[in-house]
C-alpha cells in the first residue's frame, strides 16, 4: 500500500519496510514476532488510515503500526489466521478469518467492536478475502460464497447474496469462495466468486441488477462504463458496467507448455494506468493490454514470479515479485 509518498511493504517472514515511492531509499523497517507455534504461517497483509498502518497476519493477530516509524501501536489476537488484508473505514478496521468470521476494532485503541460469523467451508483457495467498504457499511466475502452487507458500526445485517454457481462443472467449481475484492462504484456492488457467478448488487437493500457466468478470484477493475476481468479459463474480458454484456474477450496463455500443458499460468490484475491494463503472471511477465480492444500492446519480463497485482501511485507502477524484490516503473 503508499500513502504520502511512502510505499509500505510485507514479506513472507512479516517484514514490513517503509520505502520512498520515489527514490526506493528505505526509511524503517519493523520485524513483527513471529510466535515460535506459528513458524509456518502465512498470509494477511496492510492497509493505511490517518497516520498508522494496520497489519493482519497468518499466527492470528491484527496490529496497528505508526506509518511514521513502524512502532507498534497496539495488537489483538484473531480467532483463527488471516489470508487477506484488512479494511478501513469510519475507525473501524476490519479483517476476515480462514474460518469466515469478520471481527471489527477501534482504530484508535484496538477494542474489538463487534464480530460477525458467516457459514464454515470446509474447502477454499489459499489466501484469504478483503471487504469492501464506503461509508457506513462494509460487504463482506466469505468463502462460503456468501456476499454480506454489515453496518460498520454495530455490525448489523443489511442484506446478503449467495455467488455460488447454479451449475456445476466440475470439482474445482465447488470451491465458491469469493477471493476477489468486491468492488462499489456509485452505489452498486460488482463481485464474482471461484465457482461461476458474478453479480451486480444495489448497495443499498442488496436487489441483484444482473448476473453472469463467470469465474474468477481477481478482483474487477473498473473505469467509467466499463468493468475489466481476468477470469478462471484464462480470458481477459471487458463488459459494460449497466448490463453487465460482454464488450470484447481476450484469451492469455493458459500453459507454458499448452501442447503437454505443463506449467500453469496463473493471472493476478488486471489494473488500469497510463491508457492500458496491466496484469502479471507466475513467470514474471508484465502484460499491457488495450482497455479498449483487449489487444496486447506489450510485455516485459521480472526477475521472479509475481502472485500479487502491481500498484500504480503517481504515475509509477510498482511491481513486488516473490524473490522479494520492489522494482518501480515510470
Amino acid at each position: 500500500v503508499s500513502h504520502n509518498g511512502v510505499i509500505y511493504s510485507m514479506d513472507v517472514d512479516y517484514l514490513i519496510k517503509a520505502h520512498n515511492a520515489g527514490t526506493g531509499r528505505k526509511i524503517w523497517q519493523t520485524q513483527l514476532p513471529v510466535p515460535k507455534r506459528d513458524e509456518e504461517a502465512f498470509g494477511g497483509g496492510l492497509a493505511f488510515h490517518d497516520g498508522n498502518l494496520f497489519v493482519t497476519t497468518g499466527f492470528a493477530q491484527i496490529l496497528s503500526l505508526s506509518a511514521q516509524d513502524g512502532a507498534v501501536g497496539w495488537q489483538q489476537p484473531m480467532p483463527a489466521p488471516v489470508r487477506g488484508a484488512p479494511t478501513v473505514i469510519d475507525d473501524r478496521v476490519l479483517a476476515i478469518t480462514i474460518d469466515n468470521q469478520a471481527l471489527a476494532f477501534d482504530t484508535q485503541t484496538g477494542e474489538e467492536m463487534w464480530a460477525h460469523s458467516g457459514m464454515e467451508e470446509i474447502a477454499g483457495l489459499i489466501g484469504g478475502g478483503k471487504a469492501a467498504a464506503v461509508s457506513g457499511t462494509f460487504i463482506i466475502p466469505y468463502s462460503s460464497g456468501q456476499l454480506i452487507a454489515l453496518s460498520s458500526s454495530n455490525g448489523q445485517v443489511g442484506w446478503s447474496e449467495n455467488l455460488a454457481a447454479l451449475k456445476r462443472v466440475n470439482s474445482l467449481a465447488g470451491l465458491v469462495d469469493i477471493r476477489a475484492k468486491p468492488v462499489i462504484d456509485r452505489g452498486i456492488i460488482y463481485a464474482l466468486s471461484h465457482s461461476g457467478r458474478m453479480v451486480s448488487v444495489e448497495l443499498r437493500g442488496g436487489a441483484r441488477l444482473w448476473d453472469r457466468k463467470i469465474g474468477g478470484k481477481e478482483t474487477p477493475w473498473i473505469a467509467g462504463d466499463f468493468l475489466f476481468i481476468m477470469a478462471n479459463d484464462g480470458n481477459l474480458i471487458g463488459l459494460t458496467r449497466q448490463s453487465g454484456r460482454v464488450r470484447w474477450l481476450t484469451t492469455l496463455p493458459s500453459w507454458k507448455n499448452p501442447a503437454s500443458q505443463e506449467g500453469r499460468i496463473s493471472w493476478v490484475g488486471p489494473i488500469l494506468a497510463g491508457d492500458r491494463l496491466i496484469l502479471a503472471n507466475n513467470l514474471g511477465e508484465l502484460l499491457s493490454v488495450s482497455p479498449y480492444t483487449g489487444e496486447l500492446l506489450g510485455k516485459l519480463t521480472l526477475d521472479g514470479p509475481i502472485y500479487i497485482p502491481p500498484l500504480v501511485v503517481n504515475r509509477t507502477l510498482f511491481v513486488l515479485s516473490a524473490r522479494g524484490n520492489l522494482t518501480a516503473f515510470r
